[in-house]
């Protein structure tokens, strides 16, 4: 999660990102969120929202079947209303943490954009994901030394459907909306 974190740290102050959200030039898209870039930030999904939630052309990529990802996240036009991180949005404070989407769970970083030498104004925020796979949920465990199951949505017995993705004993388990926490 900390490599995610510091890539969006790094593209959020980055005076081209900044540019790009104040005059929406597809020029910057088209030659610096390539496919290639995602693979070598070992990232599913790049988003570049403005202050009022709505992204612009998100990148995202499937690295096993080298296509496009259908993720509910990337495919909307803006953060719905109630998203818990859009209160870091515009308090230009960074995120991060773990969301449900229709392609399992995503490992979620954001930060503010600012203008390369780490000023403002803050103009938006940038967010970077990795969906997490099997081996990814085998390493976290390792890490944390500890038995790490991935569940279903719906998995936990009695569980209340929140819009939260929650840690229990060591098992993630992903809510069934696509929101996450930070």
């Amino acid at each position: 999660m900390t490599g995610i974190a510091v890539s969006a740290t790094d593209w959020g102050n980055w005076v081209d990102t900044y540019r790009f959200v104040q005059d929406r030039n597809p020029e910057f898209i088209k030659t610096d969120i390539t496919n290639v870039a995602l693979r070598q930030l070992n990232i599913n999904v790049m988003l570049i929202l403005d202050l009022d939630a709505a992204s612009w052309r998100p990148s995202r990529w499937n690295f096993k079947s080298d296509r496009p990802l259908e993720l509910d996240l990337a495919a909307r036009k803006a953060l719905p209303i109630d998203f818990p991180w859009r209160a870091n949005l515009r308090a230009a404070r960074p995120a991060r943490g773990l969301m449900a989407t229709n392609r399992g769970i995503l490992m979620l970083a954001t930060a503010p954009v600012l203008d390369g030498n780490g000023g403002g104004p803050v103009r938006g925020m940038i967010a970077m994901g990795r969906l997490l796979s099997a081996s990814d949920v085998r390493n976290i465990g390792a890490q944390a030394q500890a038995d790490l199951t991935l569940l279903a949505a719906g998995a936990i017995q009695g569980r209340s459907n929140s819009s939260r993705v929650t840690t229990s004993r060591a098992s993630i388990a992903p809510s069934t909306t696509s929101y996450g926490r930070r």
